[in-house]
């Protein structure tokens, strides 16, 4: 007899927990749209560790520094 009021207990509170479990359920599917994750990108992550390895490009390379060159500028709009 105790058993089986030990069992009708325990059936008794799963199927509470079942009950919650399917109310949360339903009330999600009612959400509709974009649902954000707070997870921090790839870029953030791998960026906190490391450094930028700079390297010369020749091919970009300022040759000359030579500003005396006039540069003409369009004429004003009236």
């Amino acid at each position: 007899m105790i058993k089986n009021h030990q069992n009708l207990v325990e059936l008794f509170h799963e199927n509470e927990k079942l009950k919650k479990r399917i109310e949360d359920l339903e009330s999600q599917k009612e959400r509709y749209g974009i649902k954000w994750i707070d997870k921090p990108e790839a870029f953030e992550k791998e960026s906190q560790n490391r450094l930028p390895i700079v390297t010369e490009v020749k091919a970009k390379a300022i040759t000359s520094l030579d500003f005396s060159e006039k540069i003409e500028s369009p004429p004003p709009i009236f």
